[in-house]
């Protein structure tokens, strides 16, 4: 059982999809995910480099 939970977590999935359930799960408006994935190189991340990146974008100090 361990083995599919550790496979599922590195499953990449699309920036496209990832914003668009940014709410589910990332508890963030889409537009504030498609900030944080904007700049990233690739086109598919894994759930927990996602929620890395959304997270570092909304620690992010303003100017």
């Amino acid at each position: 059982m361990a083995g599919k939970k550790k496979e599922s977590r590195s499953e990449k999935y699309g920036r496209e999809l990832l914003v668009g359930q940014a709410e589910a799960l990332f508890g963030v408006k889409p537009e504030t995910a498609a900030g944080a994935l904007h700049d990233r190189h690739g086109a598919e991340f894994t759930l927990d480099e996602a929620r890395s990146f959304v997270s570092q974008f909304m620690k992010r100090k303003v100017m």
